[in-house]
């Protein structure tokens, strides 16, 4: 078992070695997924047993799994320097409009990986 985040357990034998809140077998994505869902905190609460501070916890987790999130961009081989240079450029303004700030790796001629990178907030 291994505390990846506060109140975040990884264990290869609870749920198949999914991040689960610590001290129960109740996997983060179902508790990010019952939110989505609309339910609420305190629904939640009681139907699995869980603290505000559990729900907050699965909510950081989440977070940080997506500040690390990154997209590949697959460029159809038939595009040209000009397309595949305006299929990025559309990407990026894109980016810029829902306020996301990525570093462009190329990491095959035809293949560009976008990562986001991590902003410090205080």
């Amino acid at each position: 078992m291994q505390e990846v985040m506060p109140g975040i357990i990884v264990d290869p034998l609870i749920k198949g070695g999914k991040p689960v809140i610590k001290g129960t077998r109740v996997p983060v994505e179902l508790i990010v997924g019952k939110l989505a869902g609309g339910l609420t905190y305190e629904e939640i609460m009681a139907e699995y047993d869980l603290k505000k501070e559990d729900i907050l916890a699965a909510l950081r987790y989440a977070a940080n799994v997506l500040v690390e999130e990154q997209i590949l961009l697959r460029i159809p081989n038939e595009f040209t320097i000009t397309q595949t240079n305006e299929l990025l450029l559309s990407s990026l303004r894109i980016l810029r409009e829902v306020d996301i700030v990525r570093n462009i790796v190329v990491i095959e001629p035809r293949k560009i990986r976008i990562r986001k990178r991590r902003i410090k907030t205080s």
